[in-house]
């Protein structure tokens, strides 16, 4: 099987999401990613009521003045998807919050520096974790620099697993 051509930035992208108002998802065909908006789903689900086919709603929405292309575009995303038998389009997940804590522990482990150990450690406990470790990171250039490479490295791995539990040879680029 050959590698499937998906752009690395917008696989992460939708991995980082981070919103219950849209779903992403890879089109395990094209390597596209595809991000649909829960208003988008809401409308299709309204605008196809009497449609029996994908070719039927794919008729409909060409024959509807009232849409501009992109509309056109993004509800025809969102009907491939919903009428979806074949498992072409792949749900991709969102990236856990718990993920990403464990993510920063892990880098604050890696560090050399005890100060910077320490300003990092004090700075995830509690609510409010994930703000106070940027705005720690921002008043060091290099640490933050750092960590950006280090929070790349992990999601990528996570998106890698993720391929391959779904069976994906990638070529990510």
């Amino acid at each position: 099987m050959p590698k499937l051509k998906i752009n690395q930035s917008d696989l992460e992208t939708a991995f980082e999401l981070g919103t219950n108002d849209a779903t992403a998802y890879l089109d395990s065909e094209k390597g596209a990613v595809l991000i649909i908006e829960e208003t988008t789903v809401a409308w299709i689900e309204d605008l196809v009521t009497d449609q029996e086919t994908l070719d039927d709603v794919h008729e409909m929405l060409m024959d509807n003045p009232e849409l501009s292309p992109t509309d056109r575009a993004q509800l025809l995303e969102a009907a491939q998807v919903d009428w979806d038998t074949v498992h072409r389009y792949r749900q991709i997940p969102q990236q856990d919050s718990h993920a990403g804590y464990g993510d920063m522990a892990d880098f604050i482990a890696s560090l050399e520096d005890d100060r910077a150990r320490e300003v990092l450690a004090v700075a995830i406990q509690g609510s409010g974790a994930f703000r106070r470790f940027k705005d720690a990171l921002a008043r060091n250039p290099d640490l933050e620099a750092s960590w950006y490479t280090f929070r790349d490295a992990r999601t990528l791995e996570r998106l890698l697993e993720w391929l391959e539990e779904e069976e994906i040879s990638a070529d990510l680029v």
